[in-house]
């Protein structure tokens, strides 16, 4: 049903129209609560076709928006039509077209929905904290570790005897008469003279260490790191010893190097 503004406007007072006509002229504005007021317009809200049918106890001017569709006062209305009671039946003023907004009902699925979404993410995230079995799947690699196998074979490795270590204080006759060298075996000299294999020259107190991967003694890296004998300080100065990094091989600088083979001497670049 289409309603033209005859219809809307037929039952306007005059004194309406003049303040309106009044205002106009002089350029001003008329508030919207007041043009509502002179247009005999009493907006009350939103009622289904039932409740409207039922009212009782209307004032001329009271305007209802329609919520579903039905008969009122023996004409078809659908949602979105204003009706206006006149005093004594509901006219249809003009229809407001709801096809583009949520109804109630859908607004309502919609939050349920929502509601129900983030309670699934706030379950998920709580299970996701607590869970300690590397949901990440974060390799060992990843973190600069060993892998449980990489830890069992050196573990074993090192039971099995393969893993050398500090052989004592010996002789250079009897470093070379070791027909056995495993990775990781040192001696300190208590002589001079040279230790084969590898040719190595070497003095009483120098300590030695076995080169598995070239098949050689050298002498111990250690040896290469110099030590500062004139480290002093105290007290809560940022570095009380005064350590000279230049000459003293720190952590840091151990980690950020590496051992490398020059000229046959293991040292720390």
């Amino acid at each position: 049903m289409n309603y033209g503004f005859v219809d809307i406007y037929r039952d306007i007072p005059v004194d309406a129209v003049l303040e309106a006509n009044s205002a106009r002229k002089g350029k001003g504005k008329i508030p919207l609560d007041r043009l509502t007021e002179l247009l005999g317009f009493n907006i009350k809200g939103t009622a289904t076709v039932e409740e409207l049918s039922a009212m009782t106890g209307m004032h001329t001017g009271d305007t209802w928006a329609v919520s579903d569709s039905g008969t009122l006062s023996g004409v078809a209305v659908s949602a979105g039509d204003l009706v206006r009671w006149t005093g004594n039946h509901w006219k249809v003023v003009f229809h407001i077209d709801l096809s583009a907004y949520a109804t109630k009902e859908e607004l309502g699925e919609e939050a349920s929905a929502r509601e129900s979404s983030d309670e699934e993410i706030a379950r998920y995230l709580s299970e996701h904290m607590l869970d300690k079995d590397n949901p990440h799947e974060v390799t060992a690699g990843q973190v600069g570790a060993y892998t449980k196998a990489e830890t069992d074979e050196a573990i074993a490795e090192a039971l099995s005897g393969e893993i050398g270590g500090w052989l004592g204080n010996l002789t250079v006759a009897e470093v070379n008469a070791l027909t056995t060298h495993r990775k990781g075996d040192s001696a300190t000299m208590l002589d001079s003279g040279t230790v084969i294999p590898g040719n190595l020259a070497v003095s009483e107190g120098e300590d030695i260490m076995w080169v598995d991967s070239l098949g050689v003694w050298q002498a111990k890296a250690s040896d290469h790191l110099h030590h500062d004998s004139t480290l002093t300080g105290s007290g809560s100065t940022a570095d009380p010893l005064g350590v000279d990094t230049t000459v003293i091989a720190t952590k840091a600088y151990v980690d950020n190097k590496g051992l490398e083979e020059d000229n046959g001497v293991l040292y720390f670049r």
